[in-house]
């Protein structure tokens, strides 16, 4: 890959802002009566955002649309550890910000994977 979009580099910004949210929060025992995410879940969204924010920052400095896709599955994987808030007795206002959370995140990986104009021009050419 030659360049990024700005298609792309919105979508890797936003990318990394996901992921950086995952890292930001170290995670802690949650206590028995606080509602929240299990441990386990939030000690595997804090590595998978340090993996993807790693191959984010690989991807953007190499121009590598692999570590790309990398920081991209690890933001999906993010985001399906999140979908059973939709399902347990949390408050609205957390249903609300995972929901607002999963389509930020759509968004990201929706523009960073876009394909790059010379991409597009040669498929049409043949």
């Amino acid at each position: 890959m030659t360049h990024l979009t700005l298609r792309q580099k919105i979508g890797a910004g936003l990318c990394g802002l996901m992921l950086l949210l995952q890292v930001i929060d170290i995670p802690t025992p949650p206590s028995p009566d606080e509602i929240g995410a299990p441990y386990a879940v939030l000690i595997a969204d804090f590595v998978l955002g340090v993996i993807g924010s790693a191959a984010l920052i690989l991807g953007l400095v190499r121009r590598s649309r692999a570590a790309l896709r990398v920081a991209a599955g690890a933001l999906i994987l993010i985001l399906l550890t999140a979908l059973p808030a939709f399902f347990a007795p949390v408050p609205a206002a957390v249903r609300l910000l995972v929901a607002a959370g999963i389509l930020v995140s759509l968004l990201a990986i929706g523009l960073m994977l876009t394909p790059t104009n010379r991409a597009l021009q040669s498929d049409s050419a043949e």
